[in-house]
């Protein structure tokens, strides 16, 4: 093995060095650039249609603060194009699927499965309820990790189930305040 190595390193010196410095100046390419712009803004994207959740990065900024910017802009864009969208369809279409922002993601929702059943009456009501098919989520995160030394960094955050825990705390909480009389 030994000898190998050494055949291989006298024989291919150069191109092995080459493709080395390469290597190196992409990576320190994207570690500046991670350290002069620290935030990402990400779009998180799932369908019940798809094969599991999609993360694109739509870009990097200097700032939290401008980041976060840029997230309620695109955020205000997907929803007034879902808008536009559902305002074109049909009148006989449009009862089949709808959408509601809540905070920075927009799920989309259609009808339950079984409520096309026609021995619906016999099912629980929890059944009966509009499922979620669709989500679109908008957020900002570190550009890198390992303490700024991997730039290559994509979060797994998953912001669509973040706001549903806090509306779902919210929802027990109302009811939990119609029960105590408050």
């Amino acid at each position: 093995m030994n000898e190998f190595m050494k055949l291989l390193w006298s024989e291919y010196k150069i191109p092995i060095c080459v493709v080395a410095a390469i290597l190196a100046i992409f990576y320190l390419a994207n570690l500046i650039d991670a350290s002069l712009n620290p935030w990402t803004l990400w779009r998180r994207e799932w369908a019940d249609t798809t094969q599991g959740v999609t993360h694109h990065r739509l870009g990097s900024y200097k700032t939290e603060i401008a980041c976060s910017e840029e997230q309620w802009k695109r955020l205000k864009l997907a929803a007034d194009a879902i808008k536009e969208t559902t305002t074109a369809l049909p009148n006989d279409l449009k009862f089949l699927i709808t959408y509601i922002q809540e905070g920075h993601t927009i799920f989309g929702f259609r009808k339950s499965t079984f409520s096309t059943l026609k021995e619906k009456s016999s099912l629980p009501a929890e059944m009966l309820l509009p499922e979620i098919n669709s989500e679109k989520s908008y957020f900002c995160a570190p550009t890198s990790t390992y303490y700024g030394l991997w730039p290559y960094y994509t979060p797994r955050y998953d912001a669509g189930s973040d706001v549903l825990y806090r509306l779902g705390e919210k929802t027990l909480a109302i009811r939990a305040k119609q029960l105590l009389g408050e």
